[in-house]
């Protein structure tokens, strides 16, 4: 009979990849969150603009807590792009200072 061998199991903690967001739309962010699944997980920030197949933007708030989401399979999907919010909102509204005002004085 074999000698039964007890081997320390490591088991990393999985790395979650949904994060809470909002929706950035011409007027600004919406003020429901959405959960989203984030398939490029390389350094998300908050603030990082995330863009969905059918164009939406949704820009990163928060990692969220696997408890919080209990549809995952409604997730929206979406991949990182190269700016966040501010560079987005810099190279969107070139000179509109009173559109920026707006945006984050609603």
């Amino acid at each position: 009979m074999w000698e039964q061998m007890e081997l320390p199991l490591f088991v990393d903690e999985p790395e979650t990849n949904i994060y809470f967001a909002r929706c950035l739309q011409s007027d600004g962010l919406v003020g429901v969150g959405h959960f989203v699944s984030v398939l490029d997980k390389d350094e998300i920030l908050v603030g990082q603009v995330m863009v969905a197949k059918d164009g939406q933007l949704f820009v990163i708030e928060d990692a969220a807590v696997d408890e919080q989401i209990s549809y995952k399979d409604c997730l929206v999907k979406v991949i990182k792009t190269s700016q966040n919010l501010e560079q987005f909102l810099v190279e969107k509204l070139q000179g509109g200072c009173d559109d920026l005002e707006h945006l984050f004085n609603k």
